[in-house]
């Protein structure tokens, strides 16, 4: 196995520590591990529902109706979820709050 250092800024330090002190993870390393395990297996997700969009067809335009029903949906999902949106050089990311 590989090791590679890392530099948390001291707000995920704490946010990692807290995941271990509950007993979620064993420690810090078991946690950073699962990240990026669930990253990875995330990416193949995305990239599989991409080639599947690919590979279905020419795209057709939505109508006002769809895109109505889909802003619809998306602020449900957001009114069931606790999160502010944080400006970081990379611009709206969803943060949870505590």
């Amino acid at each position: 196995m590989s090791t590679i250092p890392v530099e948390l800024p001291d707000d995920l330090h704490e946010f990692v520590e807290a995941k271990v002190q509950r007993g979620q993870f064993t420690n810090a390393n078991e946690y950073i591990v699962a990240l990026v395990d669930a990253a990875r297996r995330k990416r193949t997700e995305i990239e599989a529902a991409l080639i599947e969009g690919l590979e279905s067809g020419p795209a057709e335009e939505w109508s006002s109706q769809e895109w109505a029903d889909i802003r619809q949906r998306v602020v449900e999902r957001a009114d069931t979820r606790d999160f502010s949106v944080k400006r970081n050089g990379l611009g709206c990311m969803p943060q949870q709050t505590q």
